[in-house]
């Protein structure tokens, strides 16, 4: 029976990790709990665990701190990090203390339980290998070559490297002398080392390429093809010719495989770039042509400036804890993006980003804590910029956007109470967006004659009259800032059409916007 002591900060994830590891309680179990770094060290001190599941953000001492002080103390014991950030440099520091896994929430109870599995897969290789005799010579170059693919992967990913020279006597050889082209390899539902590599030794072609796995994505791997000579058109050829040979092969094919391809370079500490030239090729896919598996790095076309005419809807529907309603509106999004022409993964990310970033905004009115959101909706870009498919995309807004909707509902303020209280509330928080009658009924399904009704009732006023004083009455807040410009004050409160606004501005406070602000402003 092996043991884990398990470190993060939120109770409800450690309780949750626990319970998901349950069905394999035969082989592994819980020894303690920890809530940051500092407790963590204690606690391995006093029980000695088998493995570490650590979170990398924990008040006290967060796992970029800890890690280094685990492994120095424990170095054989495997480490599992546990992250809601793809950061490359949590990634680092994980691959630096040996961490064996770097899982990213949320993550389902099979993910959890393989990663487990693999450190107790771990800990028995190394008993094993205790016993065995020193290695041989193709031992040790295996091991070489092991560390020269840790190597490449490092500079794949942008991390800093001292001494980028191998150890190995198989690359030596093979780079000597030559250029090379990176292709990234991607397909959803994981890709095979074995027969990518099986691939290139019944075609001959070890000598002239090497082909890795993403330690950190299972989904990616990187193809470097060598060459010594020869025009960018033979090189061109020969990328086309090895990618139709690898689409050949059943075992690989079967599913969306894609490939980006690189420019030609001949420096080691060019492999960053060009792996960032892969994923612009791969971001650049149209989502109509899902049949196109080969993308060349092309010149970065702008990303289009998409309006969709739902957002609000979804944000309303997020906010008041309905999980149905959003799925229905996530698969809306993204049919939506179907209309659009030419419209592109990049397109779909990066509107999904700002999306997200309002998404993070109603999550922060509620929770009311800056230093457990700060960054998050940089995490979610992070995670999501290493998809590279529209189906893996919608999956993860589609669950993104759920757990916030069930995170919120047990506090939303539209759960409960009178309607028209609800619409007030709605319309002092979005009083700067768009807002019209018909609108506001639809998100409170009501017909919209007697929503009308009803708001003038209880509140004295019709809709238009209540919404234009709460802009009027913000816009004087604004205006007490003498450098605000009219046209940023009107755009703030809800107002395109400067001349209305000085016309409503007048009405409601009997002068113009700009004669309230000389005898109303505070230097600042």
């Amino acid at each position: 029976m092996y043991t884990y002591l398990i470190a993060d900060d939120e109770t409800l994830i450690r309780q949750g990790t626990i319970k998901k590891l349950d069905p394999i309680s035969d082989r592994i179990k819980c020894i303690g709990e920890a809530s940051n770094g500092m407790e963590c060290l204690e606690k391995a001190e006093k029980l000695n665990p088998d493995i570490f599941l650590i979170d990398m953000q924990m008040p006290v001492m967060d796992g970029v701190e800890l890690l280094p002080k685990i492994h120095e103390s424990y170095p054989e014991k495997p480490i599992i990090v546990i992250s809601g950030y793809k950061n490359f440099d949590y990634i680092k520091e994980a691959l630096s203390s040996q961490a064996i896994d770097y899982i990213l929430k949320p993550f389902s109870r099979e993910q959890i339980q393989n990663v487990v599995k693999n450190a107790i897969a771990k800990i028995e290789q190394v008993a094993v290998a205790e016993k065995q005799l020193e290695a041989s010579q193709s031992e040790k170059e295996n091991a070489n070559l092991k560390y020269d693919y840790q190597l490449i992967q490092n500079l794949i990913h942008g991390h800093s490297i001292k001494d980028a020279s191998f150890a190995s006597r198989t690359l030596k050889e093979k780079l000597q002398n030559r250029s090379f082209i990176l292709i990234t390899l991607y397909k959803s539902n994981g890709l095979s080392e074995n027969s990518v590599n099986g691939i290139l030794r019944d075609n001959l072609l070890e000598e002239s390429s090497f082909y890795i796995s993403d330690s950190i994505a299972s989904a990616m791997g990187f193809l470097f093809l060598l060459f010594t000579n020869g025009s960018l058109d033979y090189q061109h050829r020969l990328c086309e010719h090895t990618m139709q040979m690898i689409l050949r092969e059943s075992d690989i094919s079967k599913g969306n495989l894609l490939f980006g391809v690189s420019s030609v370079s001949s420096a080691i500490t060019d492999i960053h770039r060009l792996y960032l030239e892969t994923a612009d090729a791969l971001n650049l896919q149209l989502i109509s042509e899902s049949d196109r598996h080969i993308y060349y790095c092309s010149e970065s076309s702008s990303v289009k400036d998409l309006h969709w005419d739902k957002t609000d809807e979804l944000l309303f529907r997020l906010e008041a804890g309905a999980q149905d309603e959003v799925a229905r509106l996530t698969n809306e999004l993204f049919a939506w993006y179907h209309t659009i022409t030419n419209c592109t993964l990049l397109d779909i990310k990066c509107h999904c980003a700002q999306i997200s970033s309002q998404v993070s905004n109603i999550i922060r009115s509620y929770v009311g804590q800056r230093s457990n959101l700060d960054g998050k909706s940089v995490a979610i870009q992070n995670i999501v910029s290493s998809l590279f498919t529209e189906s893996e995309i919608r999956s993860y807004y589609r669950q993104y956007f759920s757990n916030v909707a069930d995170m919120i509902r047990p506090k939303s303020a539209y759960l409960e109470g009178d309607t028209i209280d609800q619409i007030k509330l709605y319309i002092n928080r979005n009083y700067m967006k768009n807002l019209t009658m018909e609108f506001i009924s639809s998100l409170f399904y009501l017909n919209r004659s007697y929503c009308s009704h009803m708001f003038k009732q209880k509140t004295g006023q019709n809709f238009v009259d209540y919404l234009n004083e709460i802009r009027i009455n913000k816009s004087k807040e604004l205006l007490k800032n003498p450098e605000r410009k009219m046209y940023q004050v009107a755009k703030a409160v809800g107002y395109d059409n400067i001349k209305y606004y000085y016309r409503v501005f007048r009405k409601y406070s009997g002068m113009t916007p700009s004669e309230y602000q000389s005898k109303n402003s505070t230097p600042g």
